[in-house]
């Protein structure tokens, strides 16, 4: 069989995107090479496409974007025994040191000398091949379509949010944030049996999507800032990064409840008044990524309690890259774009 030549969407500079002969992946003895066949288009990614950048964090040299990937092991390292070639796989994008504290504690994920795919000067996964550890590439089941396998990497951060919330069942849950992450949360807390669950955001459009979930109440916060009519909940799960919204959502968590911390501003969380953490005794926690959850996140995925399908509303071809971010970026009723390979 011909191997055709690797191929590579390069962000150049913000909103430019070229298609171009790439590299071919190097495999190290502990490495795998993978045939890319499905990428998600990532908030990050379309961040630097943007604007070149994400907080200090700057993409000044080209730079291969992507993170959410899945697909075919073509070549497996010298010293890799669990993987094997024609393995379909998903791909955990971080690469940690393994060999700091935060490592050897099984923190990986706050590892500081980690490196991220698709995070400068690190190139991602719109490519036809990439090289990934072996230990950060996981096996899926034959019924798990490839698009489903790239979305894992979202579901993980949804996954790692519920966990480090304790979400108890029956509970109620707000999230803040209708963008997939926030539809993953809402998803992960329905998994663990939570109550009431709902989702909101300012944009009307995402809430149209949201009628893809009828298992969550949609809540217009374009016409209710202060989420004065959302009934008090047990959790919330913050996703939208919205100026002041750490502030709001504080006022509507019940009694020693808890309050996840996923969605990211660049600006600052602006004021918050820490009353109610200490009059209700209110568990607030950070989620940065996720540590050693991909192997129970495809675990779920297989079993169909999450459907990871319904977020996909747009599809593209690597030819198509830009168009893909470019989408992303502009449409308010995409929630997922999936770029095929």
């Amino acid at each position: 069989m011909t191997t055709l030549p690797n191929r590579a969407a390069v962000l150049m500079a913000p909103e430019t995107i070229e298609i171009m002969d790439w590299h071919e992946p190097v495999c190290g003895p502990d490495d795998v090479v993978v045939d890319i066949a499905a990428v998600g288009v990532c908030g990050s990614d379309v961040h630097y496409f943007r604007h070149g950048r994400i907080g200090d964090t700057i993409a000044d040299k080209p730079i291969v974007l992507g993170h959410e990937a899945a697909g075919t092991v073509t070549a497996i390292g010298a010293n890799v025994r669990h993987l094997k070639i024609g393995d379909r796989v998903t791909l955990e994008p971080q690469r940690p040191c393994g060999h700091c504290e935060q490592c050897w504690s099984g923190a990986y994920n706050l590892c500081p000398d980690v490196e991220f795919m698709a995070n400068p000067p690190y190139h991602g996964a719109f490519a036809r091949r990439v090289v990934n550890p072996a230990d950060f590439t996981f096996v899926v089941p034959d019924h798990l379509s490839f698009e489903e396998a790239a979305l894992i990497e979202p579901l993980a951060v949804g996954f790692w949010a519920v966990d480090r919330l304790d979400l108890q069942p029956g509970t109620s849950v707000l999230i803040t944030g209708a963008g997939p992450i926030g539809v993953l949360a809402a998803q992960m807390a329905a998994a663990r049996g939570a109550g009431r669950i709902v989702i909101s955001d300012i944009n009307t459009a995402r809430l149209d999507v949201l009628k893809r979930f009828p298992r969550f109440e949609a809540h217009n916060a374009a016409e209710d800032p202060q989420l004065e009519n959302v009934e008090p909940v047990d959790y919330v799960i913050e996703c939208s990064g919205a100026p002041g919204i750490v502030d709001r959502v504080l006022k509507r968590i019940r009694p020693r409840g808890g309050l996840a911390l996923v969605g990211i501003n660049v600006h600052g969380a602006g004021p918050i008044d820490l009353w109610p953490v200490m009059a209700k005794e209110i568990t607030i926690v950070g989620v940065y990524r996720y540590a050693s959850i991909y192997p129970r996140a495809i675990a779920l995925a297989a079993t169909g309690q999450v459907d990871l399908k319904a977020l996909i509303t747009h599809r593209f071809t690597l030819d198509e890259s830009a168009a893909a971010l470019g989408q992303s970026a502009k449409d308010m009723s995409s929630l997922k774009s999936v770029v095929s390979i």
